[in-house]
């Protein structure tokens, strides 16, 4: 039985695609907002562990108590954003822009609870 040679199919080099300008401008805003996002959660973060061991130890009030409020604003927040991030007006913007758009949304809620602690 004669087969034929195995022929791989011919494979162009790869070529970067283009990408215009204002769209690199919108990922690398949506990168410093999501950058200063989680810069903000862990500062929250931080904070509420170190308000909630505190509290623990000196009045003896379960953590669980301290941890609840800061972490149903974040998870509330991250639900709405998740249902923004879907919805269809917003759904048909590039990705950058969206990611851009979400990231201006996502910035104060962190940063209000953060800085909240050092203005009371």
């Amino acid at each position: 039985m004669h087969t034929a040679p195995y022929v791989t199919p011919y494979v162009t080099p790869y070529v970067t695609p283009y990408v215009a300008p204002h769209r690199r401008l919108l990922a690398a805003v949506a990168g410093v907002l999501w950058g200063l996002t989680f810069a903000m959660l862990l500062w929250l973060a931080f904070w509420t562990l170190l308000v909630a061991s505190v509290r623990a130890s000196e009045f003896g009030t379960p953590m669980s108590s301290t941890l609840l409020t800061p972490t149903a604003a974040v998870a509330g927040a991250g639900a709405a954003l998740a249902g923004l991030y879907f919805a269809p007006g917003i759904r048909r913007l590039p990705t950058a822009a969206r990611l851009a758009l979400l990231g201006a949304l996502a910035f104060p809620i962190p940063t209000a609870l953060a800085l909240h602690p050092l203005v009371t």
